[in-house]
């Protein structure tokens, strides 16, 4: 996974409905990485901490959103 794809699936995590703080922080502590969230099954994203709403977002991001944080990124 290159650097891009890492940023991608971190702004998806941090774009999710419900991922606050403490969803972050046991996630970074369990040194999980965000691409491999979309492909967990519901139960277990909810013992991660992530409710539907973010597991829905994890899985359809909002595209558009995500360009805009990636173009921002870009040229800050």
């Amino acid at each position: 996974m290159d650097s891009q794809e890492r940023l991608r699936a971190w702004l998806i995590l941090l774009q999710a409905p419900g991922v606050g703080g403490g969803a972050l922080g046991a996630l970074i502590e369990r040194d999980i990485d965000p691409a491999t969230l979309p492909g967990r099954s519901l139960s277990e994203l909810g013992e991660l901490g992530l409710g539907d709403a973010a597991a829905r977002a994890l899985r359809r991001p909002d595209e558009q959103r995500l360009a805009t944080s990636l173009a921002w990124l870009d040229d800050p």
